[in-house]
C-alpha cells in the first residue's frame, strides 16, 4: 500500500518493501547493528526481509557508505545485508557499480526537504552501466523514511539504464496522524 507522502510525493524507485515498522524497539535494534558493531543481527533481520525479496530482480546493489563513514565503521550494513540476499535468493550483488561521491551529513534529523536536498549529487555510477542496462534492480538499505536516499540512488540507477528499483529495508517508518515520523 502507497503511503500519503508516495502519493502526494511518487518516488522514482517502483516498490518498497520492509517486514518491520520502524518504532523505538527496532530503532533500537537497527542503531546497534550499524553503528555498534552489531553484525550479528543481520542474519535475524535477513530472516524477516527474505519474504519481501521480488521474484523477478536480476541484481542486488546495498546502498554504498562514504569511504570516511567506512572507514569508521569498518562495515556497511547495507552491503553486509545484500551480501545475505545474494547468498539465499541467488541473485548477484553488485558492491562496487553505485557509490557514494560526496559526504553527507546523517539524514537523523532533517525533515523531508532537507534530507533530499542532502543528497543531491551525493552517487554516482563507477565502472561500466552494461551490467544495469534493462536490469531490475534490488536496492538494499537499512530504513526507509522519508525515501530521499533510496530515490537518489534509483536516479542514478536508472539515468544508468536500469529497468527499475525496488527496495528493499529492514524497516520502514511510518508517520502518525500529525505527520510526525
Amino acid at each position: 500500500m502507497p503511503c500519503a507522502d508516495c502519493l502526494k510525493y511518487p518516488p522514482i524507485f517502483a516498490k518498497a518493501y520492509a517486514p518491520l515498522i520502524y518504532n523505538e524497539p527496532v530503532k533500537k535494534l537497527i542503531l546497534r547493528y550499524k553503528n555498534y558493531d552489531g553484525l550479528h543481527l543481520g542474519p535475524m533481520f535477513f530472516q524477516w526481509m527474505q519474504r519481501c525479496i521480488p521474484d523477478d530482480v536480476n541484481i542486488i546493489i546495498p546502498v554504498p557508505l562514504h569511504w570516511w563513514r567506512f572507514f569508521i565503521r569498518q562495515y556497511n550494513q547495507a552491503t553486509e545485508l545484500g551480501k545475505l540476499a545474494a547468498k539465499y535468493s541467488n541473485i548477484p550483488i553488485n558492491c562496487a557499480i553505485l557509490k557514494r561521491v560526496r559526504a553527507t551529513p546523517s539524514q537523523g534529523h532533517k525533515n523531508r526537504f532537507l534530507r533530499y536536498e542532502n543528497l543531491k549529487d551525493a552517487f554516482a555510477i563507477t565502472g561500466s552501466k552494461n551490467i544495469l542496462q534493462k536490469a531490475n534492480v534490488l536496492l538494499i538499505d537499512d530504513v526507509l523514511t522519508s525515501g530521499a536516499t533510496a530515490n537518489a540512488c534509483a536516479r542514478v540507477l536508472l539515468d544508468a539504464g536500469a529497468a527499475r528499483v525496488e527496495v528493499l529495508t529492514i524497516a520502514r517508518a511510518v508517520k502518525d496522524n500529525d505527520g510526525t515520523a
